[in-house]
């Protein structure tokens, strides 16, 4: 099998409720969301040693990449024996993880959905406000003035403007 293998959506593609909600389930336990600190690059990513179970995964999903990711000096333990080869499926692009985030959403916990959604506005911002984000506290003044806008941080900025102005009247 070559390293890389690529699937892309056909359009007249029936969906099978069971079949995604099997793969919903997949990612909520191996899957994850993030964005590439290189190329400030969208990504959902599963990764592990059953390469038949992620390339059923890749025909329900009907997006993505499947690779290794294991280079064979990496396969040695200490001890000399061989590990299992690691495979990943992603897809990376704002439309690809809104394609996922959008298949997956009614079999989601919050948990996940609440990432999916975080990771999609931080890369709203753009590219060069990410890292200087990723290091404010969610939920606070500095990161709703830095374009976080979910409840936490709108009530943290609430909050944050109230006492300034409790401390500007005591101060005059």
């Amino acid at each position: 099998m070559p390293n890389r293998v690529k699937c892309t959506i056909k359009t007249e593609r029936t969906w099978q409720p069971a079949l995604v909600a099997w793969a919903a389930g997949l990612f909520e336990g191996e899957g994850c969301f993030s964005i590439t600190r290189d190329r400030n690059q969208l990504t959902a990513v599963i990764t592990m040693t059953d390469l038949d179970v992620l390339r059923t995964f890749h025909e329900v999903v009907g997006i993505g990449y499947i690779y290794s990711i294991t280079s064979p000096s990496a396969r040695l333990t200490p001890n000399g024996n061989l590990r299992k080869p690691m495979w990943r499926w992603g897809v990376g692009g704002n439309e690809g993880v809104q394609a996922v985030l959008a298949m997956f959403w009614p079999w989601l916990h919050q948990r996940r959905r609440e990432r999916g959604v975080e990771i999609l506005r931080l890369w709203r911002v753009g590219p060069k406000r990410i890292e200087r984000l990723q290091l404010r506290a969610h939920g606070s003044y500095s990161m709703y003035t830095h374009g976080c806008r979910c409840d936490d941080c709108r009530v943290a900025c609430v909050e944050h403007s109230r006492k300034y102005r409790s401390e500007v009247r005591t101060r005059g």
